[in-house]
C-alpha cells in the first residue's frame, strides 16, 4: 500500500511539470513535427513538358492563344513563393502573365500563361520557361513559335533568251551537251519538276532527263540538253521548259544549224556598168557611188579586197582595198568615186571584190567629162547585152555656146550602125560611128535621138532626149 501511494505520487508530479509524453513519434526520430517522423518532401510538376510550339504564323498576325500552364504541388510541404522566368536567345518573344506565384499547399495547384509577342518577323523562336522556389523546386519547359512568311514557289534558269549550238556540217558527230541549272528562288521547295521539249523540232534535240527531283529553298537542281546527231542540212529550233504543279514554269529556246559543205559567195549591188553623172571640164568634186556587198555563202568570206584595174583606172578612187571578213547573210561596204582635174574624154574602169575560197566579183565604172564650148559629147558603147551611154540627156541652147551634141560610139567589133531623130532614120548616117545634132534649124522642144548598133550578129538599140530651148 504505501508503494502504490508513492508511485502515484511521482506521476502527478511528472504531469505537472509536462515530463511526461504520450504518442509523441517514433522513439528514434527526434522530430516531433514530421507524421510518420520521416524528412519533409518540396517538389512540384508542370502540366506541360518537353516542348510547347505554337502554330505558326505568317507576317502581321494578331495575337495568339497563350498557353496556360497549371503548377501541382507534388511535396508534403507548402511549396513557399514561386517564380517564373523566361530564358534564351528569344525570351524576349515571349510574356508570361505573371513571374510570382503564391505558396501552393500540399497537393494543391497554381497556374499562369506564355504567348508569343506579336509584331515578330519572319523567324522561329524558342525559349525556356522556368518555375522555381526555395528548397531546390525548380522545373521547366521549352515554347517555339514560327513566323513564316506567305507560301511562294518559284525557279530560275541560268539560260533565257535562246541558246544556239554551235553550226554543223552534214555527218556531224556528238555535240556539246547544254548544262541547265535550275534555282529554288521561293521559300518553299519546289516539288518534283518535269523539264519538256516543244515545238516542231523537238525530236530533233534530247534532254539528259524528264524528271528533277524537289529543290529545296535556294537550291539547285541541273539538266543538260542537247541536238541530235543525223540531221540534214537546216535549222531546228525548239522549246525546253521546266514546270510543276505549283504554278511554277520557265523556259528558253534551242536553236541548231545543220549546213551543207562549206560555200563561199558574194554579190555585189551593182552589176553591169555603173554610168556616173557626166561632168565638163573644170568639174568639181563628184559624188561618190556607194557599193554593197552581200556574203551569200554559208561561211564568213574572210578579208577581202576591192581593186581598180583596166586603162583608166588611176582615173578613180576606192574609200577602202580592204573589206573586213563578213558573216553569213552579213554585208559592208565602201565607195568609188571619180578623181577631179580629168581632161575632157571618156574613162572607163573596172571593180573588183576578191577574197579567198575563189571569191569575186565586179562592175564596170564610166565616166564621161565634156569639153568647154560648142559641143556637148555622150559616148555610147554595147556592153552586157546593151547599149550604155555616158549620158542619156542633154539641153542645147539654141543662141547660147552649147548649141550642139556629139554622139560618139566607142569600142570595137561592132558590124553597123544607123541613127533615127524622133523615130525616122537620118539619111547618109547608116554605118557611121558618130552623130552630131546641132539646136540650129530646130525649134524650142524635146527631140529624141535613136542609135542601134550591131554587134556579134545581134542588133542592139538605145535613146537620147535632147531639149533645146533659147
Amino acid at each position: 500500500m504505501r508503494k502504490r501511494h508513492v508511485l502515484t505520487a511521482m506521476f502527478s508530479v511528472a504531469l505537472a511539470l509536462g515530463l511526461v509524453f504520450i504518442g509523441c513519434g517514433d522513439k528514434g526520430s527526434g522530430d516531433p513535427t514530421s507524421p510518420g517522423g520521416t524528412d519533409p518532401t518540396y517538389s512540384i510538376s508542370l502540366s506541360q513538358t518537353g516542348t510547347h510550339t505554337f502554330p505558326a504564323a505568317a507576317p502581321g498576325y494578331g495575337t495568339q492563344t497563350a498557353l496556360s500552364v497549371i503548377i501541382t504541388n507534388t511535396g508534403d510541404q507548402a511549396t513557399g513563393a514561386l517564380t517564373a522566368v523566361l530564358s534564351g536567345a528569344n525570351s524576349g518573344s515571349f510574356t508570361l502573365s505573371t513571374a510570382g506565384i503564391s505558396s501552393i499547399a500540399v497537393s494543391g495547384t497554381g497556374s499562369f500563361t506564355v504567348v508569343p509577342n506579336t509584331g515578330l518577323e519572319a523567324g522561329t523562336y524558342t525559349a525556356t520557361v522556368t518555375v522555381s522556389g526555395g528548397n531546390g523546386i525548380t522545373a521547366s519547359f521549352v515554347v517555339s513559335f514560327a513566323v513564316t512568311l506567305d507560301p511562294f514557289y518559284g525557279i530560275n534558269l541560268n539560260v533565257t533568251g535562246t541558246h544556239t549550238f554551235t553550226a554543223a556540217t552534214v555527218g556531224y558527230g556528238a555535240q556539246t551537251a547544254k548544262s541547265v541549272t535550275i534555282t529554288n528562288t521561293g521559300n518553299q521547295a519546289t516539288g518534283a519538276l518535269t523539264a519538256a521539249l516543244s515545238g516542231a523540232n523537238s525530236g530533233s534535240f534530247t534532254l539528259s532527263t524528264a524528271a528533277i527531283s524537289s529543290i529545296a529553298v535556294s537550291g539547285t537542281g541541273s539538266f543538260t540538253v542537247v541536238p541530235n546527231t543525223g540531221l540534214e542540212a537546216g535549222t531546228y529550233t525548239a522549246t525546253v521548259t521546266v514546270s510543276d504543279g505549283n504554278g511554277i514554269t520557265a523556259s528558253f529556246d534551242v536553236s541548231f544549224a545543220v549546213t551543207l559543205d562549206p560555200v563561199y559567195g558574194i554579190n555585189l549591188d551593182i552589176i553591169g556598168t555603173h554610168t556616173f553623172t557626166a561632168a565638163t571640164v573644170g568639174y568639181g568634186a563628184q559624188t561618190e557611188k556607194s557599193v554593197t556587198i552581200t556574203n551569200t555563202g554559208n561561211q564568213t568570206t574572210g578579208a577581202l579586197t576591192a581593186v581598180l584595174s583596166g586603162t583608166n583606172s588611176a582615173s578613180f578612187t576606192l574609200s577602202t582595198a580592204g573589206i573586213s571578213s563578213i558573216a553569213v547573210g552579213g554585208a559592208d561596204s565602201f565607195t568609188v568615186v571619180p578623181k577631179t582635174g580629168l581632161a575632157a574624154g571618156t574613162y572607163i574602169a573596172i571593180v573588183t571584190v576578191s577574197g579567198g575560197n575563189g571569191m569575186t566579183a565586179s562592175f564596170n565604172i564610166s565616166f564621161t567629162v565634156n569639153p568647154v564650148g560648142t559641143a556637148k559629147v555622150i559616148y555610147a558603147w554595147v556592153d552586157e547585152h546593151e547599149i550604155v551611154t555616158s549620158d542619156t540627156t542633154a539641153t542645147l541652147s539654141r543662141g547660147g555656146a552649147n548649141n550642139s551634141l556629139i554622139i560618139t560610139v566607142t569600142g570595137s567589133g561592132y558590124s553597123n550602125y544607123q541613127w533615127s531623130l524622133n523615130g525616122g532614120d537620118i539619111a547618109g548616117t547608116a554605118g557611121t560611128t558618130s552623130y552630131t545634132f546641132s539646136s540650129a534649124g530646130h525649134g524650142n522642144g524635146k527631140y529624141t535621138i535613136g542609135l542601134r548598133l550591131k554587134k556579134d550578129n545581134a542588133w542592139y538599140s538605145t535613146q537620147i532626149t535632147i531639149t533645146v530651148t533659147n
